[in-house]
């Protein structure tokens, strides 16, 4: 049996935060952990990441955290925080 979602999401959310800035980066707009590139699908319905128009993880991350619980699958996904620290973003939409 593997290593629940969130436990291995917030290990890795430790670990990211520990690597020194020559290593990761920073984004020099919210201090976050900057990685080079996150690429993102698009749902049925429009949504991106698990992330949902209006919903928690999109409206309020007041504990900063790089990942958030993901609506509807379970399991976790990247904070909007966290997607807008990447130096390069790209969105594939059919």
């Amino acid at each position: 049996k593997g290593i629940e979602p969130e436990l291995a999401a917030k290990k890795y959310e430790q670990l990211l935060w520990k690597m020194p800035p020559e290593v990761v980066g920073r984004c020099e707009r919210n201090g976050f952990p900057s990685i080079d590139l996150i690429l993102l699908g698009t749902g049925a319905d429009g949504h991106t990441a698990s992330l949902y128009p209006a919903s928690s993880q999109v409206t309020q991350n007041p504990d900063k955290h790089l990942f958030v619980p993901a609506e509807g699958k379970g399991g976790v996904t990247a904070s909007l925080d966290y997607i807008g620290s990447a130096r390069h973003v790209i969105l594939s939409a059919a």
